[in-house]
């Protein structure tokens, strides 16, 4: 499997190395994306088959989550101001949303009587799924039709 991820140009002397991992000196902008991961597909589609291709993948993008993670506040720290160019791209520090806590009696009441409800709507929800044919409620005699699915797949759980 080639070295280099988004280009047939060799790579710069300036690479970054990190055990199996390279980095690319270049930052793609967002609309390189497509035609980079279609080109890294490629070549890894080359020498590995799709599912093997999805794993790798799947692997670095796990890694280099926890490398995000590991560098964020370390980042955060050196950042000049609020917006800063760092590699040709803009770099803003932005303001997550405050988070509260709440000690009142009325709030947990309601809290609680939206948990009852959303309890109600579960089980409702799971009545209509399981419903094979309609049929007529009993009370009040309304129709009870059963759901609809509208939207189903599957997707490739890895773990590493």
């Amino acid at each position: 499997m080639r070295d280099e991820f988004f280009t047939d140009e060799p790579l710069a002397v300036d690479v970054i190395r990190a055990g199996p991992l390279t980095l690319l000196p270049n930052v793609a902008r967002k609309s390189q994306f497509d035609e980079l991961a279609a080109s890294l597909n490629q070549a890894l589609l080359e020498e590995n088959s799709a599912l093997e291709a999805y794993v790798r993948i799947k692997n670095v993008a796990e890694v280099l989550d926890v490398a995000l993670s590991q560098l964020k506040e370390q980042a955060l720290s050196r950042l000049s101001g609020t917006s800063e160019q760092v590699l040709g791209v803009t770099v803003q520090l932005k303001s997550l949303p405050k988070k509260w806590e709440y000690d009142d009696t009325e709030l947990r009441t309601l809290e609680a009587e939206k948990a009852a409800v959303e309890a109600k709507v579960k089980v409702r929800k799971r009545f209509l799924e399981n419903l094979k044919t309609e049929m007529a409620d009993a009370k009040t005699g309304e129709l009870i039709r059963p759901a609809r699915c509208i939207s189903d797949g599957v997707t490739i759980q890895v773990t590493f």
